[in-house]
């Protein structure tokens, strides 16, 4: 399952300063209790939550005018991005790297198609495991109004930090729930599902199998929400 190898680095932008920060400040906090690594002051963002007027169209302009920012995503994908309804619009890139960090070359032995070293093999882990490299939230300002700093901010650590969909949680209290169209009220923060789900994946080596850490994720989340003896 695909998460962050590198220290993460959060950006934001298209609100007031005032707001801007306090929710930067609650994205870092939720990153650090999940054990994530973090940049320092001057790092590279590659975590961008951006609010905008028109999530569609500001996909459409960064396509056409900023390309490098879906660098590895397929157009099929970005289609989709366009094709998707609703004011979130959200993608990560991510990249193929051994489970040691090593990342595909280009080598002539094999007409230039990409090769990657593999040092060992195993029936338990796999030898590869899949970095997200960067990734962008597009929140359609109209759509942030009524929810409160905190709920946006763990909406988006959700959504960046992990490749989870928010259908995918669908039927869960979980803080994904935020922007659907259904009249329930969302929660007003992260929930046991999504502290078991977020620091979970981030424990433990980045090569396991899905399956495993599928399993391990439900555990966590299971003992999270079990009552207190």
């Amino acid at each position: 399952m695909a998460r962050f190898t590198e220290p993460v680095c959060f950006a934001t932008a298209g609100l007031p300063r005032a707001t801007l920060i306090p929710l930067s400040n609650r994205m870092v906090r939720t990153a650090q209790a999940a054990g994530i690594r973090l940049g320092g002051e001057k790092c590279r963002a590659n975590v961008l939550v951006m609010f905008v007027d028109d999530g569609k169209a500001e996909v459409e302009r960064l396509a056409k005018h900023s390309p490098w920012i879906f660098s590895g995503i397929d157009r099929s994908k970005i289609a989709g991005l366009l094709d998707e309804p609703g004011p979130i619009h959200v993608w990560s890139t991510t990249e193929i790297r051994s489970r040691d960090g090593d990342r595909m070359y280009n080598g002539p032995e094999y007409n230039g198609l990409p090769q990657l070293n593999i040092q060992l093999s195993s029936f338990i882990v796999l030898p590869i495991r899949e970095d997200i490299l960067f990734s962008v939230l597009l929140i359609d300002r109209k759509a942030a109004i009524g929810r409160n700093v905190n709920q946006i901010a763990d909406y988006a650590a959700m959504r960046t930090l992990t490749m989870i969909r928010a259908k995918g949680a669908a039927g869960v209290n979980s803080i994904l729930a935020l922007f659907d169209p259904e009249p329930a009220t969302p929660p007003l923060e992260m929930t046991d599902f999504d502290h078991g789900y977020l620091k979970t994946l981030y424990t433990g080596q980045g090569n396991q199998r899905s399956t495993v850490k599928v399993r391990q994720i439900g555990r966590a989340i299971l003992q999270a929400q079990a009552p207190a003896p």
